[in-house]
Order: C-alpha cells, then structure tokens, then sequence
C-alpha cells in the first residue's frame, strides 16, 4: 500500500472517529460498495455506492453538517480536483460530491433502510457513476500500460491534460 498511503488511511481513520464514524462504520460502508462488484469499485456503481453510504453515515454522527462538509471537503484535496483543473471534463470529484450529498440527503433510519435505498438510487441512476470503460478513457488507463500516477509519463490523474484517449 505503500508508507504515504498508509499514513493517510490512519490519519482519515482517526478523523472519521473523532466525527463519529469508527472503523465499523467506514466498514459497513466499503461492504455496501463491495457488493456491487470489483468492475465498479472505480468510478462505476460500487464507488457510487460506497459515497452515498458514507454521505449517510454523516447523518448519524453526532454533528451531522460537520461530518457531512468533511467528506465533501476531503474531494477538494485529491488528485480528481488536479485532473478536474486541467480537464474540466474530468467528472470524478463531481460524481463523489453528488453521491455523498444523495447519502446526506437519504430518509433511511437504519443500515439495513439505507442499503435498499442505495440500491434503488443506483437502479435509478439518480446515483453517478460510470462504466469501466469510460472511467479508463477518462483517467487515461484506455491507453494501455500501467496504471499509476505519474506527470511525466501522463497517466492516472495526470492523462487528461497530457495524452488524448
């Protein structure tokens, strides 16, 4: 996993603690993502699902709207706000953003309500996501080769600005 980003799953952790969302938590919302399958766990419904669950999960933390800004701030620092700067096309800060408020926004009482309701935001396609094959062509994976992040080579984040699909 490598030692940075170990270091920020163990400062998140933390965090999502002192917001109220112990590992429990964070775990039942991975599994919700989980079972949507590994072809979706990037971009597609599974990510979907894992963003409207934890935008729920803020709704049952102590100080709702303090939770809530926190993952919808955490987005503002990933490498999807670099790649949306150079690309405005480049719509994964976008989907999570829209997916964590549709979980804010969810009426369920309980995991268990919330699950069902997920499950039908994704049937609906109210929730954003993407196929794999648009995730790849919009991150610069459909090019071929490793997929990692790197600026000189320009894949991963850094595709859309230096290579075209």
């Amino acid at each position: 996993m490598g030692l940075i980003n170990e270091a920020r799953a163990y400062a998140e952790s933390k965090y999502a603690a002192h917001l109220g969302m112990d590992d429990d938590a964070i775990a039942w919302a991975n599994s919700v993502g989980e079972k949507y399958g590994k072809a979706g766990q990037f971009d597609g419904t599974a990510d979907a699902a894992r963003h409207i669950a934890l935008g729920w999960l803020t709704t049952q933390t102590p100080d709702p709207e303090r939770a809530f800004k926190s993952i919808q701030n955490r987005e503002d620092f990933g490498l999807d706000r670099i790649s949306e700067f150079f690309n405005p096309e480049h719509r994964g800060r976008r989907m999570d953003l829209h997916n964590n408020r549709l979980g804010y926004e969810l009426p369920a009482k309980t995991r268990d309500e919330a699950e069902k309701l997920i499950n039908q935001l994704i049937l609906s396609k109210e929730a954003e996501y993407m196929t794999p094959e648009e995730s790849r062509k919009m991150r610069g994976y459909a090019m071929g080769g490793e997929a990692r992040y790197d600026i000189r080579r320009g894949v991963g984040a850094f595709a859309p600005y230096t290579r075209s699909a």
